[in-house]
């Protein structure tokens, strides 16, 4: 993550920010404490309030307490999460097959398991995951499989389930879907 002063006046200090996701800049109160909102700006044209992480903020630590504040921000975290993690956790609760080269017994015979909507407000890095569940073609058990849909910069709930649905080709019964990774955790 770089940041760059761009401006110092009327007690605030705005940066432009790289390397954080969408987010471009950010508006801090010069005598800012913790706890204390600043604003950030990302995406296009969005703009939402950070809490401030740094202890006991000087010009010495201005920028290593900006970037631990950016770094525990929800657009941040948001757009940080790994799909990947999410389809890892779900196969792993709900894969019974152990063969090596599974395969799909049946294409047609496959029912959405979980479908990654957290954070649905923000874009990714990358796509999210959808995870099947169908039977091994070679054993017979519970077989797990993913596939992404969207792209980086898919966000709201409508679209996102309105993405995977024509992804899938199916109609999702969402509330037999899991969607997030805590419920994994229940």
């Amino acid at each position: 993550m770089k940041i760059q002063i761009v401006s110092t006046s009327h007690g605030y200090s705005e940066c432009d920010i790289t390397g954080a996701g969408s987010i471009t800049r950010v508006k801090v109160l010069d005598r800012i404490k913790y706890g204390d909102i600043f604003n950030i700006y990302y995406g296009r044209s969005s703009k939402e309030g950070g809490t401030w992480k740094g202890k006991k903020t000087t010009k010495e630590t201005f920028h290593a307490d900006l970037k631990k504040s950016i770094r525990a921000a929800n657009v941040f975290i948001a757009e940080s999460i790994d799909s990947e993690v999410f389809y890892k956790k779900t196969a792993c609760a709900f894969c019974d097959c152990e063969c090596i080269n599974p395969s799909i017994l049946d294409t047609n015979d496959k029912k959405v398991l979980a479908v990654d909507l957290e954070w649905p407000e923000y874009g990714r890095d990358s796509s999210r995951y959808i995870v099947f569940l169908s039977e091994c073609g070679k054993c017979g058990e519970d077989l797990t499989y993913g596939s992404g849909f969207g792209s980086f910069n898919s966000s709201g709930l409508p679209e996102l389930k309105k993405l995977a649905e024509d992804s899938t080709g199916l109609v999702i019964d969402w509330p037999k879907t899991m969607t997030s990774i805590s419920e994994l955790n229940s």
